[in-house]
């Protein structure tokens, strides 16, 4: 439905109002709603050609986009975005500098400029975390874990890394904790196990994987709660899920960096352990080691 009362004036309130009416978007609407979220910081410093053509779609969807959200076009849409930006920093601007400085100096020089400017790529990220991250949420999923019969954990492709961490660190406890694996389905058999008491936490990132969906899911109908890691309010479990914790991580060179993901996979064993009194001296060296 297009919004003539008013707009989103915030990128936030944006997200949640393209979560809220997601389901009713249209193919191409959904595509560029991902997009929205995944280039939040390229939106107000690019122009709608550009962004056009790194998505792949048509400026006359994207300026569709904004009218079904409220906006006059898109340009009105970007002031929200520029609004935002000019009090941050633009991790992609990083990256771009030091690309066009490896024609200059050495190629040791360009190596290294490339290095510290990802490095700071990621320190933005993490910055963004700790500003938007939801407590209230995070605070229930801790609780939420503590109190589990059981834990479940799940993540595929490149949230793979961050729930095979947290399930690493998660060992050090007196919980009962198991992997789902989705290779070859063999979660069908494993999540016969779950029982009410029991807790799923599923990390996800776009592309959505059909099998990781219909796991969760699975688990949720076998009474399990779902605490959802999430890249976007529009993953399709967001709505289902007892907690939901969204980290946007944007796409560098075609590669989606997840340092903020398992920062807050840290964080979630950490408040855990701390909520089960777990001591370091009764850590072994199998979970986070300081990384």
């Amino acid at each position: 439905m297009n919004h003539s009362e008013g707009r989103p004036s915030t990128v936030n309130a944006l997200l949640e109002l393209i979560a809220l009416e997601y389901d009713g978007l249209s193919k191409r609407l959904k595509a560029i709603a991902h997009f929205i979220e995944r280039d939040r910081d390229r939106i107000g410093l690019e122009g709608i050609v550009t962004l056009a053509n790194r998505w792949e779609v048509s400026p006359s969807a994207i300026v569709r986009f904004a009218k079904q959200f409220g906006f006059a076009g898109f340009s009105e849409m970007q002031m929200v975005f520029r609004e935002k930006i000019a009090r941050e920093i633009n991790p992609m601007m990083t990256d771009d500098v030091a690309a066009e400085s490896s024609s200059a100096g050495t190629h040791a020089n360009s190596m290294i400029q490339s290095i510290v400017g990802s490095i700071r790529s990621d320190i933005v990220d993490l910055d963004r975390l700790i500003r938007d991250l939801d407590h209230v949420a995070l605070v229930r999923s801790v609780e939420m874990v503590a109190n589990a019969d059981a834990i479940w954990i799940a993540g595929a492709r490149q949230s793979a890394g961050a729930a095979i961490n947290l399930y690493c660190a998660l060992q050090n406890t007196d919980k009962c904790v198991s992997f789902l694996s989705l290779h070859g389905d063999v979660w069908q058999g494993q999540v016969r196990s779950v029982r009410p008491g029991d807790v799923l936490i599923a990390f996800f990132c776009y592309p959505y994987v059909p099998g990781e969906l219909q796991l969760a899911l699975e688990a949720r109908l076998r009474g399990a709660k779902l605490v959802i890691v999430a890249d976007s309010l529009a993953c399709p479990l967001v709505r289902e899920a007892e907690v939901s914790l969204v980290v946007a991580e944007p796409l560098r060179f075609g590669f989606r960096g997840n340092t903020a993901t398992i920062a807050l996979a840290k964080g979630l064993f950490t408040a855990t352990a701390s909520h089960l009194k777990v001591s370091d001296q009764d850590l072994s060296s199998d979970g986070f080691s300081g990384s």
